[in-house]
């Protein structure tokens, strides 16, 4: 299972998509994205136009006020990114481990993450929070709200 943001209209305007490569190809299509609970839609965010079959809560720049969608290594110390933000996507394997380099993945341990991974969500009011991921085990949580 993965979750990827894409940002669209020069960076203005985000989506999510969350579902399963079933393929192993190295996009995630529309076919194998999870169906939304509460409309039975489409969790699929391929662009700015929303198709008939996909969920409208994809959309969170309209929905929720998203501006930025920002991954960054919540290591002490660390450079760089755990995956660089033009990939803004996470993948867990069966075990819920998380992944970086999820569309070159395989059975092995190379792509399980070694660091902490913290995206970090930019609102319309540049109030930020974040999720972070721990690395190994896919624990999530959600670190409060800074007044930049």
């Amino acid at each position: 299972m993965q979750i990827r943001f894409s940002s669209f209209n020069g960076g203005t305007e985000w989506t999510y998509t969350i579902g399963a490569n079933d393929d192993l190809n190295a996009n995630l299509d529309k076919n194998e994205s999870a169906i939304d609970p509460v409309n039975r839609k489409r969790m699929y965010g391929g662009n700015t136009i929303i198709d008939s079959d996909e969920s409208p809560r994809v959309f969170i720049t309209d929905k929720f006020g998203i501006k930025d969608v920002n991954f960054a290594s919540t290591a002490i110390g660390a450079t760089g990114n755990v995956n660089a933000n033009a990939n803004r996507h996470i993948g867990f394997d069966y075990m819920g481990r998380p992944h970086r380099a999820i569309f070159g993945a395989t059975n092995d341990y190379h792509t399980v993450m070694q660091q902490d991974l913290n995206i970090t969500f930019t609102m319309s009011d540049d109030q930020k929070f974040s999720i972070i991921v721990e690395e190994q085990t896919g624990h999530a949580y959600i670190v409060g709200q800074e007044t930049r």
